[in-house]
Formats: structure tokens, C-alpha cells, sequence
């Protein structure tokens, strides 16, 4: 049985990788000082809305912006490195211990080949050449612990070993443009064309291992997929081939804001990186034949070896063709594209003036499927257009001591500057994670509205009414902090936004009357009521009358009285006609009958209380009166209105003719199983003299709507002479159709079909 393996050249190939780890150590580009360094053409990159001063600007290659970032995620050289009183030893174990389940190291590098720049009143133009790496490995702390513990910690444990990598070489080629659009808005846009040089990367690539805790037996699956491009011999005596000629083409987009909320707070927001590249040229795919199969392996008998019965040759090849029949790879030469993971730039700007001021911002970059955020602080300023100096602290993943500092130095038409990101990471690099740089000289000439725009507000101070504060064209540079168009200086309420016939204050309801002198500023009002409203216009303002869009009288307290009868309309119940107070605004009673004219239903003609004023008359001496009875002529009940009742046996009669009626299938002739009940109904009719029937015939929906009106009138007609054929009068009968147009069930349904084919039965009494 094989003993749990633990080699030590597994563990020579781990320090060597934690070395290559350490020393390529990164996190993507945090780049905030250069973000904020609003004065370098090179801020564009990054803060895709920045107009740099120089009216020209021109980049020389290598010279002009050379920048490198790393940062690790894992551990810092002095976990990987421990001293003893015998000396320096690495200790991987401890950097296990400092390892998350998933860890990454990136690196990023960069330097223009060629840059210049236009400025304009209101717009900047920029071209840049650049070249760059971006390298991106992923992996799993698991690998780390079975290469150097071997996997006798892990019995029976499933382990998972996880890669991304990404490592691209191109070529930028950039067509800048931003635009001051107004005084409070800024925006620009680069259009990128990509040049890919080499790249290798990863689709997804998974190993396990389980370990049988009771045989020792090794089970392992793999799934791998790996794409590169672009690595092939270089031939020194056509180098244009391999720098301009190779067929991995793609294009980027970098788009940002800045935005003034007022003179003291600023916002911007910038995403960069959106792109890809499609890579064609010297392509490799590699890809697991069998992605989902998996090999054990179960060591071999000792004893078979030690008697020549097997050779160790064979075992070893045996082991060999397994492995290589299940995890074998498949190579092709297709292309593929990579999409590059775009960075989101927020910030928010408080300025002290135009050449100090301190932000907060936000970088955040999509890796591994995840994204990552970065979160600083910083502080920047200017001296006398020569000296420019910036700080920034900054924290992200697991990494908190990051402190960049940046300065910026301008002698003649040379400006000189150096970034870092975290300036510790340089001068003690044992303990950081991360570590950045950014230099480069810059050639600039004539600067655009410096020397002579003391606010900056890009208005020159030969032009400016107001030079030494901030405005906007519209105000001839004169600040309108309120925006209402009324310049701080002529306006009596420079923080609050009004109108020029007020001087600049504020009249929210333009009643003409400002809002501070204002009782009712919210309406618009009159002057004698100091802005308060009297809309009915009777000379009582609203807060004071009681009916306030009604014009009424100072004696009844702005209420209206129409009829002149001394109580208000709201309380007279007869407004119209003059009546007494007594009566609460009605008339007396005209007829003399006791009840009064509002209530009287017969008011000119004598009546009894209990008839409403009118006189008794009951034609069918029912005991309820014509005026009351809807069945004048028919003697009836009280409880029906005059009507007569129906008993329990005449519903039975009606609603079962109703109810059993039937015809065949779209026809309109009755189905004799029907004719019992219409006869019921017919013996029932010529017994009730006094009784009228109404039919209603409807059908379901199916074939077109005008049949289907059509054969309901036919079945309602039908209906009606047969009863007319069983001695009914036809003057007692009638009837209307519908065709489908009033359901009373699910048509989509046989039973609901059947419903909604049926004809309705009313009784009604002259």
C-alpha cells in the first residue's frame, strides 16, 4: 500500500513560487494621485473629463509616462522570509497560515510611446501611443498546502484547485476629447484602437484530489482550458512584422463626468478599460479531451517488483498511459477573445479655491468574476503654476498602509513628476502588499488662462467683471451662487434663487410680494392682505372667510346669499326661493295641507301627510298608492312595491323553463325535452292576466359573431311562438339578443360553453 506522498522537490518549486509571488506582488492600478493631478495631461487616463493648462502638450517616447503596479493579496516578504540567530530560512508554513481560501497577485506596466495634446477656450484634444502588460494569476490556498504539506493533513478531504490567469502585451493607440460644456459640467470620451501583441489566459481551469483516508488511494479530475497568442520566434531583421503586423485586433472606450455642485463641491465619475481584443495570430487553444473523467491510483504490490514478476518500468508506464488517457489535452489553433475588466472611477471634490482642494474616492475592478474596491482619501495643491503637490491614503483588499504621495515640478517648458501610490511600499518593501510608480517628463507651451484667469473660471480678467471670484460666462464671471441669473453683488438674497423685479429674492408664489414680507408665501395673495388670497374677491381675505370661493357678504362672514332671505346659501335648504328662518330658508306650505313646499311632492294641491303631501288614490286597491306602486292596476304586496309575489311554485315554473330549456347543436329548432317545461310556463302565463314575460337570448362564441347574433334571435323568436302556439297572448311577450356578447361563463371550456348558450326568463306586472 503507497504511503501518503510528500516530496521535497514539491516544496522547492513552492519557495520558488512564493519568491516570483512576492516580487510580482500586485492589485490592479489604484492610480488615485494621478486621478487627482488635474494639471498632467497624463490625469487623463484615468479621470476621463480632465482639461490639463498647457495650450500645447507633447510626450516624447519612454520619457514622457513610464508607471508600474503590484500588489499581492496573500502575504508580505517579511511572512515569507524569518530570521534566527542561524540565519534567514523561508517559512512557508507561516505564509499558509496569512493565505485567504482564493488569493492573486497582478501586475500592471505601461509607457507611451507617443503623446500630444491640444487645449482649446472649452475643449481638449489628446493622442497617446501606449504600450502595456497587464498580468493577472489567481489560485487557491489549497494547491499551496498539498505542494508543500503533502496530502496527509487533507485525508478524505476534497481538494480544489483553482487558476485564472490573464497576461495580455499590446499596444494602446488613443483619440482623446473632453469638453467644459458649462461652468458646472465637464466631459470627455477616448476611443482606443488595441494592437495585441502576446497573450495567454485561462477559461476555467480546475483540478481536485481526494485521498482515501482508510487505502491511501489518490482520485483526481481535471478541467482545463488555456488560450494563448502571439508567442512565436522573433525575427530580429524584420522587427516591423512583429510590432505592427500581427493580425490581433481591438478597440476600447474610456467615458468620465466632472460635475460642480457649487464653488466649494465637485463630483466626477470615470469608467475605463471597457474593451477586448480579438487574437488571431500564433494561436494555441489547450482544453481537456474529458473534462468530466477522473483516475485513481492504487499504488502497486511491493512484493511483485522484489520477485521480477513486474518491472518498475512497467508500473511507472501503466501509471503513465492512465494519466495520460484520462487527462490528456486537446490543441487547437482557434481565436478567441478577451475582454479586458473595466475600472470605475467615483470622486467627490471639496476645493478650498481652484488649486487646493481634498477628495474622497472609489476605484473598483472586476477579477475573477469579483469585484475589487479601493477606497482613499486625498489632499492636492498648487504653487505659483510651477509646484504641484499631492497626497493620497488609500485602503483595499487586505492591504492598509497604502500612502502615495505626488509632486509635479515645471522649469521653463519641462515638467517633471513622480507618483507613487504608497510611498512605504518603497521604503520599507519587506512589509507592504503593494507597491506603485509613476515618472515622466512632460513638454508644455503656453499655459491656457493661468496667468491671467486669477479665478479660473476660463473667462481671461480683461474680460471678467468679477476676477477674483468665480462666475460663469452667462454673469460675465461674476459668481450667482443662487443661479438665478442675478449676480451676488446686485442681489439682496444672494442664496436664495428670485426674481430681478425683487432684486434677486425669492417671491414662490409671484404675487409680487417677496417671500419674507410674505404672510401666506406659498399663495399668491393680495397686497392689502400681505400676500395672503381673498380668490372670491368680496374683500375677506380666505384665512377670515367662511365660504372663501363664494362671494358673499361682510353680515353673514363672506358666505353668498342668493334668495335675500337672510340665511346664507350653505345653510338655507331652499337657497333659490326666498323662504324663513323658521322653515330654515323654504318656503311656507302653499297648499295648506301641513306639509311644507320642500317636502311636498304635490305642493300646489292638498295632499295627506302619510302620501308625501299628495292626495290617496290606490286604482287597483292594493292598499299602496299609484304614486308609490309599480304595479298600478295589478293588486299586489306592500314588501313588492305593489307588485304581486311570486310564490315558491311560480319561480319553480319560470326559472325551470329557463333553466331546462335546450336546442340542438347551432340550431334554433327546441329540443322536445324542453317542451314539457315551456308548457308549464305557457298554462302559468294564461292563468296570470296581470303578467308580461321578457326573454333574453345569448350564445357562446364560437364561429363568427354575426351567426352567432343571428341564431339568438331565431332560438328567442322560436321560444316565443311556441308559448304564443300554447294560447299566450303575443302582447305579453317580448324578448332581445345578445349573440356572445354577455358570458356568464369560461367559453374556453365545454361545461362554460354550455352555459353561456341559454335563454333568460323575467316576469313582470302592468
Amino acid at each position: 500500500m503507497v504511503n501518503v506522498f510528500k516530496f521535497k522537490i514539491f516544496k522547492l518549486f513552492v519557495i520558488i513560487f512564493f519568491v516570483f509571488n512576492y516580487c510580482s506582488n500586485s492589485f490592479a492600478q489604484q492610480n488615485f494621485l494621478i486621478y487627482n493631478m488635474k494639471f498632467l495631461p497624463q490625469s487623463t487616463y484615468f479621470n476621463v473629463s480632465s482639461l490639463p493648462n498647457d495650450r500645447f502638450y507633447l510626450g516624447f517616447p519612454l520619457v514622457s509616462s513610464s508607471s508600474a503596479n503590484v500588489f499581492n493579496s496573500g502575504f508580505k516578504y517579511k511572512d515569507l522570509i524569518s530570521q534566527t540567530t542561524d540565519g534567514a530560512y523561508y517559512d512557508l508554513n507561516n505564509v499558509l497560515n496569512k493565505l485567504s481560501k482564493e488569493n492573486f497577485f497582478l501586475t500592471d506596466l505601461s509607457a507611451d510611446l507617443l503623446s500630444f495634446g491640444i487645449r482649446t477656450k472649452k475643449n481638449y484634444f489628446m493622442i497617446n501611443v501606449t504600450e502595456k502588460v497587464d498580468f493577472r494569476f489567481g489560485y487557491s490556498k489549497q494547491f499551496l498546502d498539498l505542494l508543500w504539506n503533502g496530502n496527509g493533513p487533507t485525508l478524505g478531504e476534497k481538494q480544489e484547485f483553482n487558476f485564472a490567469l490573464d497576461l495580455s502585451h499590446y499596444r494602446e493607440y488613443g483619440l482623446y476629447y473632453a469638453r467644459q460644456i458649462n461652468s458646472e459640467l465637464q466631459a470627455g470620451i477616448r476611443l482606443k484602437y488595441l494592437y495585441g501583441m502576446e497573450n495567454i489566459s485561462t477559461n476555467s481551469n480546475t483540478i481536485t484530489l481526494l485521498t482515501d483516508p482508510t487505502t491511501y488511494d489518490v482520485t483526481a479530475t481535471s478541467d482545463i482550458n488555456i488560450n494563448s497568442a502571439g508567442f512565436s520566434k522573433v525575427d530580429l531583421k524584420n522587427l516591423s512584422n512583429y510590432a505592427l503586423k500581427k493580425n490581433n485586433k481591438g478597440w476600447g472606450l474610456d467615458l468620465g463626468a466632472d460635475y460642480r455642485i457649487n464653488d466649494k463641491i465637485g463630483v466626477s465619475a470615470s469608467i475605463t478599460n471597457i474593451g477586448f481584443i480579438k487574437w488571431n495570430t500564433d494561436v494555441n487553444n489547450f482544453k481537456s479531451k474529458n473534462p468530466a473523467s477522473s483516475y485513481t491510483f492504487r499504488g502497486f504490490e511491493m512484493n511483485q517488483v522484489i520477485n521480477d514478476s513486474v518491472s518498475s518500468t512497467q508500473v511507472f508506464n501503466t501509471v503513465l498511459d492512465s494519466l495520460q488517457k484520462n487527462f490528456s489535452l486537446a490543441e487547437t489553433k482557434d481565436s478567441y477573445k478577451v475582454n479586458f475588466a473595466p475600472t470605475v472611477f467615483l470622486s467627490g471634490k471639496y476645493y478650498f479655491d481652484e488649486f487646493i482642494y481634498a477628495g474622497l474616492a472609489l476605484q473598483s475592478r472586476k477579477f475573477d468574476s469579483k469585484y475589487r474596491t479601493t477606497a482613499s482619501a486625498s489632499f492636492n495643491f498648487r504653487l505659483k503654476e510651477f509646484f504641484d503637490f499631492g497626497i493620497a491614503y488609500s485602503i483595499g483588499r487586505k492591504s492598509y498602509g497604502n500612502l502615495g504621495v505626488g509632486i509635479s515640478y515645471s522649469f521653463g517648458n519641462a515638467n517633471l513628476y513622480l507618483l507613487t501610490d504608497n510611498i512605504f511600499g518603497a521604503i520599507n518593501y519587506k512589509n507592504t502588499k503593494f507597491l506603485s510608480g509613476r515618472v515622466g517628463v512632460n513638454f508644455g507651451f503656453g499655459k491656457y488662462f493661468i496667468n491671467n484667469d486669477k479665478d479660473d473660471d476660463l473667462i481671461t480678467d480683461k474680460d471678467d467683471a468679477c476676477p477674483h471670484n468665480f462666475g460663469p460666462p452667462e454673469t460675465n464671471g461674476c459668481p450667482d451662487t443662487d443661479g438665478d441669473k442675478i449676480i451676488d453683488i446686485e442681489d439682496d438674497c444672494p442664496k436664495e434663487p428670485g426674481v430681478k423685479s425683487l432684486n434677486g429674492c425669492p417671491d414662490r408664489d409671484s404675487d409680487g410680494i417677496m417671500d419674507k414680507y410674505d404672510d401666506c408665501p406659498d399663495i399668491a395673495g393680495e397686497v392689502q392682505f400681505k400676500g395672503c388670497p381673498d380668490r372670491d374677491h368680496d374683500g375677506i381675505m380666505d384665512l377670515d372667510d367662511k365660504c372663501p370661493l363664494d362671494f358673499g357678504t361682510k353680515e353673514l362672514k363672506g358666505c353668498p346669499d342668493k334668495d335675500g332671505d337672510g340665511l346664507g346659501d350653505g345653510e338655507d335648504l331652499c337657497p333659490d326661493k326666498k323662504g324663513s328662518a323658521t322653515n330654515k330658508g323654504c318656503p311656507d306650505d302653499t297648499d295648506g295641507d301641513g306639509v311644507y313646499d320642500d317636502e311636498d311632492k304635490c305642493p300646489e294641491v292638498l295632499g295627506e301627510k302619510e302620501n308625501k303631501g299628495c292626495p290617496n288614490e290606490d286604482s287597483d286597491k292594493d292598499g299602496v298608492f299609484d304614486k308609490e306602486d309599480e304595479c298600478v292596476y295589478t293588486p299586489g304586496s306592500a314588501q313588492n312595491n305593489g307588485c304581486p309575489l311570486l310564490t315558491t311554485e311560480d319561480l319553480e315554473i319560470i326559472n325551470s323553463a329557463s333553466e331546462k330549456l335546450s336546442f340542438f347543436d347551432n340550431s334554433t329548432e327546441i329540443n322536445p325535452s324542453s317542451f314539457v317545461f315551456l308548457e308549464n310556463l305557457a298554462n302559468w302565463m294564461n292563468n296570470n292576466t296581470y303578467a308580461n314575460l321578457s326573454l333574453s337570448s345569448h350564445t357562446d362564441n364560437e364561429g363568427p359573431e354575426v351567426g352567432r347574433i343571428q341564431i339568438s334571435k331565431e332560438r328567442a323568436e322560436s321560444v316565443k311562438q311556441f308559448l304564443i302556439n300554447k294560447n299566450v297572448s303575443p302582447l305579453k311577450i317580448n324578448y332581445e339578443y345578445f349573440g356572445s356578447s354577455k358570458p356568464i361563463a369560461d367559453n374556453n371550456t365545454v361545461e362554460g360553453r354550455k352555459r353561456n348558450n341559454r335563454i333568460e326568463f323575467k316576469i313582470k306586472f302592468k
